[in-house]
């Protein structure tokens, strides 16, 4: 274990409880949830928290990895709370002794696993979205379903990038037949994983 012992303890601690159970975040994401965890966090801009990001970086703290285009972090260490240390172990290692998670969890960190989960999630999207938005068309009207598809996936995208309040609340506005559908994606899958599906498909259908 080690403690938190020097000036940016409180900085660096934030980041890390940001994560929150993910292991691998996009940097973006983590800015907001970093800003939205304490008022005291309101000033901080994100060329200070990148700093901030690579001097956890030297410690072993955290790791960049690219995921299809887009800078993430991964987590390398576990926050232990009541301790106030952090333990210097692989992530993909359980906080609680009792358990240790299979090879083939721990596999799905490379990039190649990552962009597969995410191509899956979003093919699961899309199949709920067309269909929503499909029931309220006539049958072969292609562009106008491309063009609402577009809309909803950039909204989508933007709501979760600022955080899941901020999706779910976009979806009880104009979306709620795909409120269950969120609820078991995010449920089931990292949010890393469910905005990289998102952006896929918002790329696909921007094209």
């Amino acid at each position: 274990m080690i403690p938190f012992a020097g000036p940016n303890d409180d900085l660096e601690r934030d980041v890390l409880t940001a994560f929150g159970n993910a292991i691998v975040e996009f940097e973006d994401t983590l800015f907001q949830k970093f800003i939205l965890l304490s008022s005291r966090h309101s000033l901080t801009t994100q060329e200070m928290f990148r700093r901030c990001l690579s001097k956890m970086q030297s410690k072993g703290y955290v790791s960049p990895i690219d995921l299809h285009g887009m800078r993430a972090w991964k987590k390398m260490v576990v926050l232990d709370y009541e301790s106030d240390t952090i333990l210097p172990r692989r992530v993909m290692q359980v906080v609680d002794e009792k358990q240790t998670l299979s090879k083939s969890s721990e596999q799905k960190l490379s990039n190649v696993g990552v962009l597969s989960e995410a191509q899956s999630v979003a093919e699961r999207i899309e199949q709920t979205l067309r269909k929503s938005i499909s029931s309220d068309l006539r049958p072969g009207d292609d562009t106008t379903i491309r063009l609402i598809m577009s809309r909803y996936l950039q909204n989508l995208y933007s709501s979760l990038l600022k955080s899941r309040y901020t999706l779910f609340e976009y979806l009880r506005r104009e979306a709620p037949t795909l409120k269950d559908t969120f609820d078991q994606l995010l449920a089931s899958e990292d949010e890393a994983i469910v905005l990289l599906g998102l952006r896929l498909l918002k790329n696909i259908y921007q094209a």
